[in-house]
């Protein structure tokens, strides 16, 4: 049952075009954008593995944080990809962060207590500072949240799979489009995540 404010924003999004949509907004909508979560800080409240409430082709820009390694592998993250194309306009970009598998592994090896420092996971002051394969799980677990991480090709491949048209790699801030620099600017966020734009 959606309330009637739930209502309105559904009806006026129906005739909606060049959206600016962040999925898995959490507790952290952005102004002039459409926030849509399970949570209450949402303009829609919405269980994003169903079909979106969205027009095809009626939005110009998608942006996600930490929030795709939330979704089941494979089938989860490529019905949550083909949403995301279809609701995109032809020319439309995708902005997405996720943990980065590759850096976390290669920061474990190489036995980078620095890194490990300055994600924020040895920073005790009691001496009781979790093991390095610790962190590891934690951040691939994320206490049961976590369904899978993700390297560049992986999830570039789950963006072609879906239809995009081309992927980059990118970094924090670092769109070419200034709209989508929306990345949350925490000092732990940028060293642990892998920055990625899919265009449709």
């Amino acid at each position: 049952m959606f309330s009637p404010t739930q209502w309105r924003i559904r009806h006026r999004l129906k005739s909606s075009r060049d959206l600016k949509v962040q999925i898995g907004s959490g507790p952290n909508p952005v102004h002039g954008w459409v926030n849509i979560d399970g949570g209450f800080h949402a303009d829609i409240k919405f269980d994003l593995r169903h079909t979106w409430p969205l027009r095809t082709g009626s939005v110009a820009y998608i942006f996600t944080e930490h929030f795709l390694d939330h979704l089941e592998y494979p089938n989860g993250i490529g019905r949550m990809l083909s949403e995301c194309h279809r609701v995109l306009k032809p020319g439309g970009t995708m902005r997405a962060i996720v943990h980065d598998a590759e850096r976390l592994l290669r920061a474990y090896v190489y036995k980078d207590i620095e890194f490990f420092r300055q994600i924020g996971q040895l920073n005790t002051t009691d001496g009781n500072a979790p093991s390095l394969i610790g962190v590891v799980n934690h951040l691939f677990r994320f206490n049961g949240f976590h369904q899978f991480i993700y390297d560049y090709e992986t999830l570039e491949r789950e963006f072609l799979k879906a239809g995009f048209s081309a992927v980059l790699r990118s970094s924090f801030r670092g769109s070419s489009t200034p709209e989508l620099n929306l990345d949350l600017d925490l000092p732990d966020r940028a060293p642990q995540s892998l920055y990625i734009e899919a265009v449709k």
